[in-house]
């Protein structure tokens, strides 16, 4: 005799059936402690809560509760944003050096400008006191 389990034809059918199952026991496990650990039934005793609680995770690994949700295409995930302030940050720094670049080049230019203007200055300095 098959039972539903083994007539199911996938991996992935009979984990989706078998996790099924075992959320069913561990939801009837949790309502028959129910009354234990609300004290219903009188006093609260530790192992009833100690169920209790172990079959609450059991039950929220069991659908993965505490994993983090797979990211969708086109959503922002915190390591796509910081991917993206990285890579900002480092466009940031290269336009800083290329200002900074043309500005000390600007000013190299300037200077050798006012530089040669002092030596041509100085040469007609120089020719002008030759020719008198």
């Amino acid at each position: 005799m098959m039972t539903d389990i083994e007539e199911a034809g996938t991996h992935a059918e009979v984990r989706e059936q078998v996790r099924k199952r075992l959320g069913w026991k561990l939801e009837q496990l949790l309502k028959d402690l129910t009354p234990y650990v609300n004290g219903d039934t009188g006093e609260i005793l530790p192992g009833h809560v100690n169920v209790f609680l172990t079959a609450v995770k059991l039950q929220a690994g069991l659908w993965q509760a505490f994993d983090a949700p797979e990211p969708e295409d086109g959503v922002l995930t915190p390591a796509k944003v910081n991917r993206m302030l990285e890579a900002a940050r480092i466009e940031a720094a290269e336009h800083a050096i290329s200002a900074e670049r043309a500005r000390v080049a600007e000013s190299r230019m300037l200077e050798l400008g006012s530089a040669e203007s002092k030596v041509r200055d100085k040469l007609r300095e120089l020719r002008g006191s030759e020719a008198s």
